[in-house]
């Protein structure tokens, strides 16, 4: 994880309603091999899908703009909701400025689990 990204789970862990709904559980990419199956619920899945940069003339970024899905899993559909609205009450009390560019609730069908996802972008330099 970059230090942005490390920054940014601490920031989200140490966030104390979203810590009451998630118990820490969130993790970049997907759910860790080590974690005992089935996971328990709810949890957070984030991940990097993009990271476009401003460059000077010299080629050092001046400004990255990473867009991070956080994809919130749960057995019901109140707890994906209750912890995606933490997600981003938390998000905004962070030192970035939070685009929220789409939020959906898709159906996972193959896990059966209700999924919310959070689609930002979070400017940075």
């Amino acid at each position: 994880m970059s230090d942005f990204e490390k920054t940014l789970v601490a920031l989200l862990k140490a966030d104390s309603p979203l810590a009451s709904l998630i118990s820490g559980r969130l993790w970049p990419d997907q759910v860790p091999a080590d974690i005992a199956r089935p996971v328990t619920t709810p949890y957070t899945i984030f991940y990097l899908f993009a990271n476009p940069v401003v460059q000077n003339l010299h080629g050092e970024v001046v400004v990255s703009k990473p867009r991070i899905q956080f994809s919130t899993y749960a057995e019901h559909y109140g707890e994906a909701k209750a912890v995606t609205d933490a997600l981003k009450t938390a998000l905004a009390t962070g030192s970035w400025v939070v685009v929220l560019e789409d939020e959906r609730a898709p159906v996972e069908s193959v896990s059966g689990l209700y999924r919310r996802d959070l689609d930002t972008r979070i400017p940075h330099v």
